[in-house]
């Protein structure tokens, strides 16, 4: 019986072990959970980057922003959208009738730089 207790023992500190790698946050984790990237149909020149302000990321906070904007980034570059830059056009509060299920806390309109003829 003492070996099998020590056997389960072992057993539960190694699985906690590996839990807590598991846990960790990976590097998208934030981006994730703190906004999203969304191509309206009815505004084919626009994309809105939806953020959501928490204590980890604060509205106004320099260091969040930098996020945020390392955020946007990854967004676009994930969806291979605005290859040639972007400008950041306004950034406003959700409209009372937009839909925002998810509780997100500012939209802000995005637009692609197009590249100069040549």
């Amino acid at each position: 019986m003492r070996q099998f207790i020590g056997l389960a023992a072992a057993t539960l500190v190694l699985l906690a072990g590996c839990a807590a790698d598991v846990l960790d946050k990976s590097a998208d984790f934030d981006r994730h959970r703190n906004s999203r990237i969304v191509q309206p149909f009815d505004k084919p020149d626009t994309i809105y980057f939806d953020v959501r302000f928490g204590p980890d990321f604060p509205e106004g906070d320099p260091a969040a922003e930098e996020a945020r904007m390392t955020w946007l980034q990854a967004w676009l570059e994930q969806r291979r959208l605005c290859t040639s830059g972007h400008e950041v056009a306004a950034r406003r509060p959700f409209d009372y009738l937009e839909d925002n299920p998810a509780g997100y806390q500012q939209r802000w309109e995005i637009r692609c730089v197009v590249p100069a003829a040549r």
